[in-house]
């Protein structure tokens, strides 16, 4: 996989994006697998009550994937009929996203883009979601502060993430073999470790609680039951690391 390096370069963006790049295949088979696994339904219900249909037709209603890797919640929702963008920085990323868009027949549009930056149009969308994304951003106040611009008044920020910071690596002993954290290389483990040192070490999910609340953000749900509900069985699918559900509305007025 070849090595990206951007013009203007942030040397921690740098590396994050280079370690996807070299997952991204394998990334990609695991998550067209879980598009076809109960996990999938799971993950659903856990967005579907954001999703406001009384008044309006799914296809009236626009979801934005911020981070989207290689599509797993655009494509989700996409089949439930929304109109989807997902964005990654990560070109490998993007391209399996098209792949695995093409292979489940939706639509949705899928841009290279950098998640605390997005140059999309102000006001447009009714849903953002995030996963697995805020706790990698070295610049979390600018994307809260950017993602509030995207949204409609009254428009809905989902994030699930956990508190990766804290990860105890005793805990991977308990994943099945085939789970993919046993199968990093190690030049990946080192890449891993590294970017691991150079990330903010902000306690969350306060610290996002905080930013959300700067940004604009009003009626803030936490949620730190969602790997209970999410991961019921240690299968290749699992997070050793307790996950949280925020979520976060743009006032109306």
């Amino acid at each position: 996989m070849d090595t990206i390096t951007f013009t203007q370069s942030d040397p921690l963006k740098d590396k994050i994006v280079n370690y996807w790049q070299s997952r991204s295949e394998s990334f990609s088979e695991l998550h067209q697998r879980a598009l076809h696994d109960s996990i999938a339904e799971r993950w659903y219900t856990e967005i579907a009550p954001e999703l406001k249909t009384d008044e309006k037709v799914p296809g009236d209603l626009k979801i934005l994937d911020i981070g989207c890797g290689t599509g797993f919640f655009s494509i989700l929702t996409a089949k439930k009929g929304f109109r989807v963008t997902g964005i990654d920085l990560t070109p490998a990323m993007i391209d399996e996203s098209k792949k695995n868009a093409a292979k489940e027949k939706v639509n949705v549009t899928f841009l290279e883009m950098d998640a605390e930056y997005p140059t999309l149009e102000e006001g447009s969308f009714d849903l953002l979601i995030t996963r697995n994304l805020t706790w990698t951003l070295p610049h979390l106040e600018d994307a809260y502060a950017n993602w509030f611009k995207l949204l409609k008044p009254d428009g809905t920020l989902l994030n699930f993430d956990g508190d990766y910071h804290s990860l105890d690596q005793s805990c991977h002993k308990r994943l099945p073999e085939s789970h993919a954290h046993n199968h990093l290389s190690r030049e990946q483990n080192e890449a891993c470790e590294d970017i691991y040192r150079n990330l903010p070490q902000d306690t969350k999910p306060y610290i996002d609680v905080a930013l959300m609340r700067k940004a604009g953000f009003r009626d803030i749900l936490v949620d730190m039951e969602l790997s209970k509900r999410i991961y019921t069985d240690i299968d290749d699918y699992y997070n050793p690391v307790p996950m949280f559900r925020l979520r976060a509305k743009k006032p109306i007025n």
